[in-house]
């Protein structure tokens, strides 16, 4: 899901369209309501109900799925996302997304507590 969402995100219309909503939104109070919304959108949404899925079987303790599903997209986006909203035309390596979903994913799902001994 991650690696997927980061593609999308980081291709250059999509990219335009994020830079597009932040110079407008300022301007848009009914644009900047949905940029702002924490229920975020469809893909969000869609995460939200898989980790309320995962809540409910025990597999994971989410207190607001809602709200964990966008921190995740965010930790995904992270600074891949930030370079290329700055204009950076360096392209992204498939390495360099699947390095930082990775990381997204093990901070989300383990935090930054040490590893037990032995593991």
């Amino acid at each position: 899901i991650g690696q997927r969402y980061l593609a999308v995100v980081l291709d250059p219309p999509v990219v335009a369209w994020w830079r597009a909503l932040c110079a407008e939104a300022p301007h848009a109070p009914e644009l900047r309501e949905v940029f702002l919304s924490e229920e975020g959108g469809p893909i969000q949404q869609a995460l939200a109900c898989y980790l309320g899925d995962k809540v409910e079987k025990g597999l994971l303790e989410i207190a607001e799925p809602v709200r964990a599903a966008g921190q995740f997209l965010a930790l995904v986006r992270g600074h891949l996302h930030h370079r290329a909203l700055a204009g950076d035309p360096t392209p992204v390596t498939a390495h360099e997304i699947e390095r930082q979903v990775r990381g997204a994913v093990n901070i989300f799902i383990h935090g930054c507590r040490p590893r037990a001994a032995g593991t």
